[in-house]
């Protein structure tokens, strides 16, 4: 699968933004393995090295495995060998060498998603305070566990109840469901960083060491430099050096980590379902056998417009994508088709077409670069497309114009209905799945014009054009909010200005209008969102909003009728609500270009928070 998340390059310490960006990361990972899957994951830092199989009959860990009682595997964090005695306590760990399965208990997944929620509200809220993204996952991991020790019984993190940790009996009396069970591995086995690595040793953590230091300490325990690249086994040192794995005939093996079996990745059941709330009479869909013959296929039909646009901009002004709103790319459009087409180009010998894109054939075209370039040639890629899809086979596509597929050619103006079993995930408007629309990205709002809530003078605002809306709904918008503002007593503000102007009042406002343009959303809707503000998504005819199951703890949603009485409920909300509303984790998992085509990798596999609607009855309201 592909690797998600933020990139991180070159060596860094302990304490550092960039190493903490690498804990989420990994955190993120293992919960989308789980998430897709149903795998149980066994995690390893670069610096923990395997002197002998960790899997072996004998070895703690592959004997904790086997065993199928626990949920949460994991590493003690001791600097020497422990006094004899040693009575392991349970709170606190390495998250550098771990196991995490939800085979037994599918609330696992739901305990990752709190911590890698967790690491994201602390990370944002640090870059807020301080500039830096700073959060560490190690100690938030046990954060979130402590939270769950201390439960008394009430439902908690991942929505478990209670712990158990082996040996000991479990935090309250609870159903096994509701026990998340965990367990250490043997610190002689596994050691982390002791200056003299115990004999017994089969892995070996460098920690309590930076940099060159951890080379040293890797040598010390005879696992640096013990792999013989020419036979792909363990150098013969000496028992006293590596311990070498070895199979049932006795032949050296290298060791491997190992996940658990889990469900097939070309499930087509949500996708039929997806598809069916707007065409119900769908008939079954199937993944073709020659899925990645089909898929070049495609390609072929729409290389003569692929890099259409592209060419014809490049020659006009020097860049390869459309301008618009003062931006000129990349679009969520060339995002998708960089991340998902390059990742796939670039595969290795052993990915197939499903690994990345589960039970859909994707289809990779800049639409609206196309639209923007030749609305004539456009219509002619959507007719070569049309006669080259199956109509059993399930696609997928991503779509920015605010019209979808149609841009509002009326020549086109059915393609929807004529290509049911195609997936959209629409950022304008007319789709079958919601994304985020967005422009350039927005940082966190600073201190320079962040505001308390408390301190904020502003029920409301909305910066930005009167006009764009259907029905000339942002004027009437803007008369109703102001009409309502005299009779609540209070201040709002409408206008319009430079970024430094609407980042000010923003900064001052309880909440900020984002009302709908032509199509159903908005790119200030995510621009507030990204700045870690409050929205209110007023729309025309049907909401469109991204995440439907989150929004709601985000932002506000409303048509102009609507308006009077959400002013009056956020007017008499108590701050430290709307504080909470601001606090969210979700903004670098969700509200990120990145975070986004995470997302719809997940949706592919049946694991995002993206959710399917029906096709709404008009183009844009």
């Amino acid at each position: 699968m592909l690797a998600i998340g933020e990139k991180v390059s070159g060596m860094n310490g302990w304490g550092s933004a960039k190493l903490d960006s690498v804990g989420r990361n990994k955190m993120f990972m293992v919960l989308t393995i789980m998430r897709i899957s149903g795998f149980g994951v066994v995690f390893t830092d670069a610096d923990n090295m395997f002197r002998g199989d960790p899997f072996a009959q004998g070895v703690h860990l592959g004997d904790l495995i086997r065993s199928g009682k626990y949920d949460y595997i994991y590493q003690e964090e001791l600097s020497k060998a422990p006094d004899k005695g040693h009575v392991v306590p349970g709170d606190g760990g390495n998250t550098g060498f771990f196991y995490a399965t939800p085979r037994n208990n599918k609330k696992m997944i739901s305990l990752f998603a709190d911590v890698v929620a967790e690491v994201d509200r602390q990370r944002e809220d640090a870059f807020r305070r301080y500039g830096e993204r700073l959060g560490a996952d190690q100690p938030i991991f046990w954060q979130v566990m402590q939270k769950l020790r201390s439960t008394g019984g009430k439902v908690g993190p991942g929505n478990f109840k209670c712990v158990q940790l082996c040996g000991n009996r479990a935090t309250c009396d609870a159903s096994e469901e509701d026990t998340m069970k965990y367990c250490s591995m043997d610190p002689f086995m596994h050691p982390t960083g002791w200056e003299t690595p115990p004999e017994e040793r089969v892995t070996y953590h460098a920690n309590y060491a930076a940099n060159e230091e951890k080379i040293g300490k890797l040598k010390k325990a005879g696992v640096w430099d013990a792999w013989s690249s020419k036979t792909n086994l363990c150098k013969d040192r000496g028992s006293s050096d590596a311990t070498r794995s070895t199979n049932a005939e006795g032949t050296q093996v290298p060791a491997t980590v190992v996940t658990d079996a889990g469900p097939a990745s070309k499930e087509m059941e949500p996708v039929l379902r997806c598809l069916r709330q707007t065409t119900p009479n769908l008939k079954t869909l199937i993944y073709p056998t020659d899925a990645e013959t089909h898929f070049e296929e495609l390609r072929q039909v729409l290389s003569p417009w692929f890099d259409y646009a592209a060419k014809k901009f490049m020659a006009d002004m020097k860049n390869p994508y459309h301008c618009g709103e003062g931006y000129c790319g990349p679009w969520i459009e060339n995002r998708w088709i960089k991340r998902f087409l390059g990742g796939w180009e670039n595969r290795s010998s052993q990915v197939r077409l499903a690994d990345i894109f589960g039970p859909f054939i994707p289809i990779f075209m800049t639409y609206v670069d196309l639209w923007v370039a030749n609305v004539f040639e456009y219509e002619n890629m959507i007719a070569a497309l049309r006669q080259a899809l199956r109509p059993n086979v399930a696609y997928i596509t991503v779509v920015q114009h605010d019209t979808g597929l149609v841009s509002s050619r009326e020549k086109i103006i059915k393609i929807m209905k004529e290509i049911p079993n195609v997936l959209v995930l629409s950022a304008g408007g007319y789709g079958h799945v919601p994304i985020p629309l967005f422009k350039q990205p927005e940082d966190l709002l600073g201190k320079r014009f962040f505001k308390e809530m408390s301190q904020r003078s502003l029920l409301t605002s909305y910066m930005g054009s009167d006009h764009n809306a259907p029905q000339e709904m942002r004027k009437k918008m803007i008369k109703v909010v102001n009409d309502e503002a005299k009779t609540l007593g209070v201040k709002v503000h409408t206008g319009f200005g430079s970024a430094d102007e609407w980042h000010k009042v923003a900064g001052n406002s309880k909440v900020s209008l984002c009302p709908r343009g032509y199509g159903r959303t908005a790119f200030h809707l995510f621009e507030i969102l990204q700045l870690g503000l409050i929205p209110v998504h007023v729309y025309l005819d049907i909401p469109w909003v991204p995440y439907a199951d989150l929004y709601s703890s985000i932002g506000f949603s409303t048509d102009v009728q609507g308006l009077p009485a959400l002013m009056k409920q956020i007017n008499d909300m108590d701050p430290k609500d709307l504080e909470r509303m601001e606090e969210w984790p979700f903004r670098s998992s969700h509200f990120t270009d990145e975070g986004l085509l995470d997302q719809i990798s997940l949706f592919m596999k049946g694991g995002s928070d993206l959710r399917c609607q029906k096709v709404p009855a008009t183009m844009n309201g």
